[in-house]
């Protein structure tokens, strides 16, 4: 792999030291540049029947031109090797992993508890978790604030609504981050919205 500048969490505490911590850190085309590729890449994995479980802004690296690689794949399962096809794997007792960093991964793989018959959706979990990274480049926030985002007082999910994001923005995050799964933003349909709003900046240029 050719060497990357830096890490996605790395460059955005590059960019809150540089605005002197006043959003936003980055502009809309910055913004969108590295969304589309993110998705690019989830929507490839997933189209592969593959999903990384540890998808987070430390796994994402940079150069300086903004071009990416999402990275450190150990956590990650590969559901056509293992003869599933609806991205569900069972999950009888709890030995079972359930993949990285807690403060990324959706509600219906944090909150499902092991027992006969259960199983562990990862249909629409890595595109849940670039969600998390997505709100993180506009809010500035980290993962380990008190607050404990994107889990209320009650370890509820909580609407992401970044700051400083516009209204088509703050849609798309909150359809990729939505807590019912059945109502959450696929990751085919996040790729082509993603694109869409990509290319339109891009001609404005």
């Amino acid at each position: 792999m050719p060497l990357y500048d830096m890490n996605l969490k790395q460059l955005i505490s590059q960019r809150i030291k540089e605005k002197n911590n006043k959003p936003p850190f980055f502009d809309l085309f910055e913004f969108l540049f590295i969304a589309k590729q993110l998705i690019t890449a989830v929507n490839h994995l997933q189209k592969n029947n593959i999903v990384h479980r540890d998808l987070k802004y430390d796994n994402i690296f940079l150069k300086k031109n903004l071009k990416l690689v999402l990275a450190d794949f150990g956590c990650c399962f590969n559901f056509k090797e293992n003869d599933i096809n609806d991205f569900k794997i069972p999950y009888q007792f709890d030995g079972i992993p359930k993949g990285g960093c807690p403060s990324f991964l959706p509600p219906e793989i944090i909150n499902t508890k092991f027992g006969k018959n259960i199983f562990l959706d990862y249909s629409k979990s890595d595109i849940f978790s670039t969600g998390i990274v997505l709100y993180l480049m506009l809010s500035g926030k980290d993962k380990n604030e008190k607050e404990n985002w994107p889990f209320d007082e009650k370890n509820n999910y909580i609407d992401l609504k970044p700051p400083y994001a516009s209204s088509a923005i703050n849609l798309f995050i909150k359809g990729i981050t939505n807590f019912d799964l059945k109502k959450r933003t696929s990751t085919e349909e996040a790729f082509e919205e993603i694109k869409e709003m990509y290319l339109g900046v891009k001609k404005k240029k």
